[in-house]
């Protein structure tokens, strides 16, 4: 995961990059936590990041607003969730498309 000085991390953050960083060591911690495979890399994060929601074609809002996202904000979520956190198997939906 990619360093971050304190004094810089909302700035960071708030940037595409960033939240695509805080998902991956989220991501991981979840893996861990739930004993699921995890190979993804900041760089395979940032080559299926598209702008838009496969599942309602609306603009995704990337980076955190007062530390909260709204139903536009991404998030990743597993295709096969018993598969875990690999290459392949995650794609980024809006949270509304989450928690349908």
């Amino acid at each position: 995961m990619t360093y971050c000085p304190k004094k810089y991390a909302k700035e960071y953050y708030g940037t595409k990059r960033g939240h695509l960083s805080a998902f991956l060591g989220h991501a991981k911690n979840r893996a861990k936590k739930r004993n699921l495979e995890f190979n993804l890399t900041l760089e395979y994060l940032e080559s299926i990041a598209t702008e838009t929601c496969p599942i309602f074609n609306t603009t995704f809002l990337w980076g955190r607003i007062g530390g909260k996202r709204g139903p536009e904000g991404a998030t990743l979520d597993r295709i096969i969730p018993e598969l875990g956190y690999i290459i392949g198997n995650v794609v980024f939906i809006s949270d509304k498309a989450n928690r349908i």
